[in-house]
């Protein structure tokens, strides 16, 4: 707000305006019956700003951005709820039943989506989903452990591969960003860029690439990306499809989901003896799976001495050695023309 709208300043005009005969000092009746004005009229102002902030991206917010950017087509995307498999480790004929729980360390909790058995071998592999739509449900692999419920004849769970899809509700910064994104396109209907935005649209989807003619004249490819930077399942994908079903000027549209780059790491670590080992080898892992989703369908360097630095960032690490990206102890480049992302795979520790 402008300092001429502030209170004192609209006091000392008002008291500025008032006849000279009359007492204005500090609590004399003129002054006393001015100073509450004052203040409902700094109130006013500090409204009126708000109104007006209302009116433009940068400065709205919640409701407000929303309302805005709807004039222009576009809609703030909703939280998605991650999903995944868990295998469970039991006696032969123990049942797991639709809803049962799971949870990470964390407490974040996933329920069954079908039915198993356990078979001959011990264990049943089904699908979940995360209780929650929200980021905090993409875990990685072998972290959920727990059962909240204890299940009848069943001894253990784990997750093979990490959970995906899961996605907060777009802020106001990163639907602000999209529609900036936006307007800075031609959007021409058909484009290129039209693509791109129309698949950035979608809930879950984190990122978009569209090649156009791909596969000879009239055709058209749109590799996505889910919100946590991992591979788009196959819901996803039928979201998507979904949303293009109307044939665009004729075109024959193609929907894929970018290709994925494992990233091993290993890695020799000393640590003070006062830490417990697998809180850091946890902390480590998520610090790479975050620092891995900076690299996106333009390309970019996995550079091994940011790693390190992630790993010597870590509260009660004190050394490492030998650490090596793929078997090798250069950075990893990913070209935009791959259309690859990379997605944290094994971890081996000396």
């Amino acid at each position: 707000m402008a300092e001429q709208y502030k209170k004192e300043m609209i006091l000392e005009r008002m008291l500025n305006y008032t006849d000279s005969g009359y007492d204005k000092s500090a609590g004399g009746f003129i002054f006393d019956v001015e100073k509450p004005v004052s203040i409902e009229l700094e109130t006013y102002h500090t409204r009126l700003d708000n109104i007006n902030d209302r009116h433009f991206a940068d400065t709205s917010s919640g409701i407000y951005l929303d309302k805005y950017v709807a004039d222009y087509g576009m809609k703030r995307k909703s939280a998605t709820y991650a999903t995944g498999e868990v295998t469970f480790f039991g006696s032969p004929g123990a049942k797991i039943s639709i809803g049962d729980r799971v949870s990470d360390l964390s407490g974040t909790i996933f329920y069954t989506t079908d039915e198993g058995i356990i078979g001959d071998d011990g264990q049943c592999t089904v699908a979940i989903q995360c209780a929650g739509a929200t980021s905090k449900g993409n875990v990685l692999a072998r972290k959920i452990t727990k059962m909240p419920i204890t299940l009848k004849n069943i001894t253990s769970v784990t997750n093979d591969k990490p959970t995906h899809g899961g996605s907060d509700t777009e802020t106001d910064d990163e639907l602000r960003e999209r529609f900036y994104d936006r307007q800075e396109h031609s959007n021409i209907y058909g484009s290129a860029s039209w693509y791109e935005d129309e698949a950035k649209s979608i809930d879950g989807v984190g990122d978009a690439k569209c090649i156009p003619l791909w596969n000879g004249g009239g055709t058209v490819r749109i590799i996505i990306v889910a919100a946590d930077m991992q591979q788009a399942d196959e819901t996803l994908l039928e979201r998507v499809r979904k949303h293009f079903e109307n044939p665009i000027i004729g075109a024959t549209i193609t929907i894929n989901s970018v290709d994925t780059l494992s990233i091993n790491i290993s890695v020799n670590i000393v640590i003070n003896n006062d830490y417990n080992i697998e809180n850091i080898k946890s902390e480590f892992e998520n610090k790479v799976k975050e620092y891995l989703k900076t690299i996106d369908l333009d390309g970019g360097v996995i550079y091994i001495r940011k790693i390190g630095s992630l790993l010597m960032g870590i509260d009660g690490v004190e050394d490492y050695t030998e650490l090596t990206l793929n078997n090798g102890s250069e950075n990893i480049t990913i070209n935009a023309d791959e259309n690859k992302i990379p997605v944290l795979g094994v971890v081996t520790y000396g």
